[in-house]
């Protein structure tokens, strides 16, 4: 027990309503804007090795909404889930938990759809790229 304590102290990586290196933004097809800035849901601690920093940890994603390359379609509303992280310590293992903590990446803010001569545009520009 005292090991864990001599070599190991908690560090908060991310705080409430901030971004996640790497995870800023998604991208919005539809929306009046190019992009929209997700944030996590909660502050976000961890115990790291003592001498480690935020930048020894590694982020995975799980897509909820929008795939892989994290795209939602508009109208997209404040505070959507887009997809989880799970922080893991490079070099560590976690096995001894029970279940990965995961924390919500959710949008910041509204995006409504775009109006109907920038849909025209969208669809222009999706028609001519596929043909080549």
């Amino acid at each position: 027990m005292t090991d864990v304590f001599d070599n190991w102290a908690p560090q908060t990586l991310v705080k409430p309503q901030a971004s996640i290196a790497g995870y800023e933004k998604a991208t919005v097809k539809y929306g009046r804007q190019a992009t929209v800035p997700l944030v996590a849901n909660q502050a976000i601690m961890l115990w790291l090795p003592k001498g480690a920093t935020s930048k020894n940890v590694d982020w995975q994603y799980q897509a909820v909404k929008g795939g892989t390359k994290r795209q939602v379609q508009a109208p997209i509303k404040k505070g959507t889930t887009v997809g989880q992280v799970s922080p893991q310590i490079a070099g560590t293992t976690t096995r001894f938990l029970k279940t990965q903590p995961t924390y919500s990446l959710k949008t910041q803010k509204t995006d409504p759809k775009a109006n109907v001569f920038v849909l025209i545009g969208i669809g222009v520009k999706e028609f001519f790229t596929d043909l080549f």
